[in-house]
C-alpha cells in the first residue's frame, strides 16, 4: 500500500492517536469532560459519531462549540456518520453524501461509516463517491471492514474518492495476539492493491488501523500492535468506554507516526479465497445445517449456490442469513449473505448476482 505520508494534508490532521465513541450522545459541558480526559490520556484526535443516516444529532453550534473546546485542549476532530445508502435508496445516498459535505466543510475531514450497508454494492458506493466529492474535496475517509477478501466491501469503487479507509482490526476473535492479526489481514490488503494497480487506479489509498478493545484484549497485545502498524501514522481504539484500563499501557507506547513502513512478516495462515473442489453430498449437509433444502426446490438462490459449487467449482461459503426480500427504489430484490459472498437477485428480470470481493459474479 502506499505509505500515508504521500498525503501532507492526513499526516497533518489526522496522526497519533484517536478515540472513537460509538452511540454515545453529550451536551456541551458533557464533551467539555471528555476532552479534558482524553488530553490527560494524551490521544491526539476524537471522532464523534454525529449523525445516523439522515438523522443529524447536533445543531451547527453544537457541532463548532465542540470542534472549539477540543482545540483548547490540542485535540483534533474528525466526526463520523453512519450511512444506510442503497438500503433505502438514491435520496438516501444523496442525503448522506450532504451530510458528508457539510461534515467536512467544518471539520476538514470527515468519516462515512459504511461498513455493512454498502457490502456488494459497487455502483451505488461509486455513486456516493461522486456526489461527495461534488461538493467537498477535503479528506474523507470511510470505514470499512480490514478483511476484504472475505466481506464484499466496495474498497475498488470507492478507491479513486477516498484519500484513506479505516478498517477496524478485531483481532481477539482470532487468538488475541497481534502478529497473528496482521498476519490475517495483511495479505487481504496487499491483494486489494494490486487489484488497484492493474485497474489502473495507481495505489490502494492509505491505511488508517482501528483496534477493538473488546474482548478483553491483554494490553501488551495492543501496545505490540501499535509497534507494529506504527508507520501508518494513525491508531483509533474503539471504543472511549473500554478504554481506561488501557490508557496507561498505550501512553508509553511508539507514537504513530507516517512514515515508509517496512513490510510485515509473510503471513503463516492462508489467504481466505474462495476454494475450487468438485461438488459432493457435504455440500447439501452443510446447507442443511442452517435450513433443510431439497435438492429439486427452485429457490433462485439455493440452486445457484448448489450450481455454482457443481458446475463452476466455486466456493461461497455456507449462508451467514436466510433469504430476504428488499426493495430498493422501484425495484425488488431477494437477497442473502454467504461468509465470501452476498446474493442478489432481481425479481423484475430474473437477473442474480453474486457480488464478491473481486466484483459481480452471474451465473
Amino acid at each position: 500500500m502506499t505509505p500515508s505520508s504521500s498525503s501532507p494534508q492526513l499526516a497533518q490532521l489526522i496522526s497519533g492517536r484517536w478515540l472513537w465513541f460509538g452511540l454515545r450522545r453529550f451536551t456541551r459541558t458533557q464533551w467539555e469532560d471528555i476532552c479534558i480526559q482524553a488530553s490527560a490520556w494524551q490521544v491526539q484526535g476524537l471522532h464523534l459519531k454525529v449523525a445516523d443516516g439522515l438523522d443529524r444529532w447536533y445543531s451547527q453550534d453544537d457541532l463548532r462549540a465542540f470542534n472549539e473546546s477540543a482545540k483548547q485542549h490540542h485535540l483534533q476532530v474528525v466526526p463520523y456518520h453512519y450511512c444506510y445508502g442503497p438500503l433505502f435508496g438514491t435520496e438516501q445516498i444523496r442525503g448522506e453524501a450532504e451530510i458528508s459535505i457539510g461534515l467536512g466543510s467544518l471539520f476538514g475531514a470527515v468519516i462515512p461509516d459504511i461498513e455493512d450497508q454498502y457490502m456488494g454494492r459497487y455502483e451505488e458506493a461509486a455513486y456516493f463517491g461522486q456526489q461527495v466529492r461534488a461538493g467537498f474535496l477535503g479528506l474523507w475517509l470511510p470505514t470499512l471492514y480490514a478483511n476484504p477478501l472475505v466481506h464484499p466491501v466496495p474498497l475498488l469503487a470507492l478507491n479513486p474518492y477516498m484519500d484513506a479507509w479505516l478498517p477496524q482490526v478485531y483481532f481477539s476473535e482470532w487468538d488475541g495476539n497481534a502478529q497473528d492479526a496482521i498476519n490475517y489481514v495483511y495479505p487481504q490488503w496487499q491483494h486489494f492493491e494490486q487489484q488497484a494497480e492493474r485497474n489502473g487506479q495507481g495505489h490502494l489509498k492509505p491505511v488508517l488501523p482501528i483496534v477493538s478493545l473488546n474482548n478483553l484484549v491483554a494490553s501488551e497485545q495492543i501496545v505490540h500492535f501499535i509497534d507494529l502498524m506504527q508507520h501508518y501514522g494513525y491508531i483509533g481504539f474503539w471504543h472511549y468506554d473500554l478504554y481506561a484500563p488501557y490508557a496507561s499501557a498505550i501512553m508509553h507506547a511508539p507514537k504513530p507516526q507516517f512514515s515508509q513502513f517496512p513490510i510485515p512478516t509473510p503471513p503463516v495462515t492462508p489467504i481466505p479465497v474462495p476454494t475450487y473442489h468438485a461438488f459432493n453430498e457435504d455440500d447439501r449437509q452443510l446447507w442443511t445445517l442452517y435450513r433443510s433444502v431439497p435438492l429439486n426446490e427452485q429457490a433462485a438462490i439455493e440452486q445457484s449456490w448448489l450450481r455454482a459449487r457443481y458446475q463452476r467449482g466455486w466456493n461461497f461459503g455456507p449462508p451467514l442469513e436466510p433469504e430476504h426480500r428488499i426493495t430498493r427504489a422501484t425495484r425488488t430484490y431477494i437477497e442473502q449473505q454467504f461468509s465470501a459472498a452476498r446474493a442478489s437477485y432481481e425479481e423484475e428480470n430474473g437477473l442474480l448476482t453474486w457480488w464478491t470481493a473481486n466484483g459481480p459474479v452471474r451465473i
